[in-house]
């Protein structure tokens, strides 16, 4: 975000910005910034797993299945343009 502002960008009127894995920080940016909350450890497990029963030699299964890790849509100012004045959304009726 910071490259963005110095190139004279402002956020998230000209450009939106959303991060990945909901870090701490996500929170303490100016904006603050809209990120995806996940499971790390959980994504971790289910790749580990993936990769032992490669490796035993179960390649048809690895290939045969999609795996699904719950994640959440975190939406903080980063991507949230200001609300159009009344005056413009009465014009548009």
């Amino acid at each position: 975000m910071q490259e963005f502002k110095s190139a004279g960008f402002t956020i998230p009127q000209d450009v939106a910005v959303a991060g990945f894995n909901n870090d701490f920080i996500s929170s303490l940016t100016e904006p603050k910034l809209t990120t995806i909350n996940y499971s790390g450890f959980n994504m971790g497990q289910t790749a580990a797993n993936i990769l032992l029963n490669s490796l035993s030699g179960d390649h048809q299964s690895v290939l045969k299945h999609t795996v699904l890790i719950n994640s959440e849509l975190i939406i903080r100012e980063s991507t949230m343009r200001k609300q159009l004045s009344r005056n413009f959304k009465l014009k548009c009726r």
